[in-house]
């Protein structure tokens, strides 16, 4: 009895220093690699403008001075505090010039604040304009879903922008903001937006109804839809689209939407049980170096198997799991994606690949230019070994490729494979 109080006493001091780690720094910090990235870029031939726009982007301040006090502790003479320094300078440079965008701010990057702006232009325009109310309305609803989303849109706008002359375009507009705004709220009252809504979800699903049908017929004979993220890229569908087919087949086809939902249970139930197996296979990987299957483990295996990781808070989902299924792996897991910083919000934040790489910007990377051609090889190695296209992976990838460990003969019969295997069945957004 004295042994398991020990053991669970042991287990919860050590997840203790894990939190109180956590607590210490709070705001995130930057890991060597991502460093490397972002010091490069900022070291590019492109505009001062571009860089502190991807600076604010990529990291705040606070950020900034918690990744100095990290490696200021852990080494005093690492390589990462020389770039952070140099990070720090630049951000301090650009906030002096005012080319800094702060988020903080509008709680909105430059570019959705570039949108707010040309909205607002569209919505007084429309509600301006002599068509029809219900014209006007299927316009308004084509920006905005409500007149409560529409108010919340340019509430800190109208309350902080007073001096800001990137608002100096729409004052006026901001000036009379109440009247565009009840006028909104008065299609709302007369019951025309509920009323456009319905009549445009109806004419859609019409619309739509045969691709709804293939995609849910397929989804209910395939054996592996359980795995639904890799099912939807395999057919070219994302997720909102897929919910769209459902809704679809759930208000024209009783028939059909009753099979739907009984192959939607099964799958839950094959889904539990390949998250619990999955989770076991990882803890042993990592405490033997081989998944089950005899594959060596790695980084990038837990990147790709690792339940949870596009779930909306990864962590919670991950933990309440595993503290209900996989209990003797708990400590396992979570030493390792602390120890890897995985814990970070935005660590499975999906690429932007338009901004991975740029014509206009040289990145150099261990005396070697990144040119489109080799992103092009990481990317579609991410994509053929199913892996998730976020920063983490991406950095792991490149410098596989550098190492000269990518079989690029491999890698082009996989390219074919895959595009042979594709099934584009609709766009990858709502029909309209």
């Amino acid at each position: 009895m004295n042994n398991l109080y020990n053991s669970r006493k042991k287990n919860r001091t050590y997840v203790d220093k894990i939190e109180q780690e956590r607590n210490k720094y709070r705001s995130y910090v930057l890991n060597t690699k991502e460093l490397e990235y972002l010091i490069d870029y900022l070291k590019s031939n492109i505009s001062d403008q571009d860089k502190a726009n991807k600076l604010t982007d990529f990291c705040d301040y606070t950020t900034i001075l918690h990744s100095i006090t990290y490696y200021t502790k852990k080494n005093p003479n690492c390589r990462e505090l020389i770039w952070l320094k140099e990070i720090k300078n630049m951000y301090e440079y650009y906030d002096i010039k005012e080319l800094l965008f702060k988020k903080k701010t509008y709680k909105c990057t430059l570019k959705e604040l570039n949108e707010r702006i040309e909205k607002l232009k569209k919505v007084d325009e429309i509600l301006n304009s002599n068509k029809i109310d219900y014209i006007k309305v299927e316009q308004l609803i084509s920006l905005f879903n409500d007149s409560e989303e529409f108010r919340r849109a340019y509430s800190l706008l109208i309350k902080l922008g007073k001096n800001d002359k990137k608002l100096d375009c729409i004052r006026p507009l901001l000036n009379n903001f109440d009247t565009l705004y009840y006028k909104f709220v008065k299609y709302e009252e007369k019951g025309i937006i509920d009323d456009v809504k319905y009549l445009l979800k109806i004419e859609s699903y019409q619309r739509n109804y045969m691709y709804a049908k293939f995609a849910i017929n397929h989804y209910i004979n395939s054996d592996d839809s359980y795995k639904l993220k890799k099912f939807l890229t395999r057919l070219g569908l994302d997720k909102e689209t897929f919910n769209f087919c459902v809704s679809t087949i759930e208000e024209l086809d009783v028939d059909l939407y009753k099979k739907y939902m009984r192959k939607y249970e099964e799958n839950k139930i094959k889904r539990f049980n390949s998250n619990v197996l999955t989770i076991s296979d990882l803890a042993n990987g990592i405490k033997n170096g081989y998944l089950n299957n005899g594959t060596p483990f790695t980084l990038l295996e837990f990147l790709k198997k690792i339940p949870f990781k596009y779930s909306d808070n990864f962590m919670l989902s991950l933990t309440n799991f595993m503290k209900k299924n996989n209990p003797k792996d708990y400590k396992t897991i979570m030493t390792y994606i602390y120890s890897n910083r995985l814990n970070a919000p935005s660590t499975f934040t999906k690429l932007n690949l338009k901004n991975i790489y740029s014509k206009n910007t040289k990145t150099i990377v261990r005396n070697v230019e990144i040119t489109e051609e080799i992103n092009n090889i990481i990317i579609d190695y991410l994509i053929a070994n199913d892996l998730p296209l976020i920063t983490k992976a991406y950095i792991i990838v490149r410098d596989k490729y550098l190492n000269g460990e990518i079989d690029i003969e491999k890698l082009n019969r996989q390219r074919k494979i895959i595009k042979n295997k594709s099934m584009v069945l609709i766009p990858s957004s709502k029909q309209s």
